[in-house]
């Protein structure tokens, strides 16, 4: 409680909201991550038969998707989140290095 009031005096407009019961069970990660993880694992042939590192870039494709409808809905309400900024990271590393941005993608 004295965090809260401690972000209030900061002006943070902090709050507890309660919204019921937390349900801890385990749970699977989202299809578009594990479908954009078995994708870049397939793309990791390309030392075997080199055009299959074109599969990475439906590795981005897929795994970009719910990143990107994050960011519309931020966008929407004029907050600026973590997804837009990992696009713009995901964007400044796409041009360093293509293997850390399909790591980067897959890892958020």
């Amino acid at each position: 409680m004295m965090t809260v009031k401690a972000l209030n005096q900061a002006r943070l407009e902090a709050n507890i909201r309660v919204r019921g019961d937390e349900n801890h069970k385990k749970r699977w990660p989202s299809p578009y991550s594990i479908a954009s993880g078995v994708l870049l694992l397939v793309s990791f042939l390309k030392f075997v038969y080199h055009p299959m590192k074109y599969v990475a870039l439906g590795a981005v494709a897929v795994g970009v998707y719910p990143i990107i409808l994050k960011a519309i809905a931020s966008i929407r309400n004029l907050r600026i989140d973590i997804s837009i900024l990992m696009l713009i990271a995901g964007n400044l590393l796409h041009f360093s290095t293509f293997s850390y941005f399909y790591l980067f993608i897959i890892i958020f």
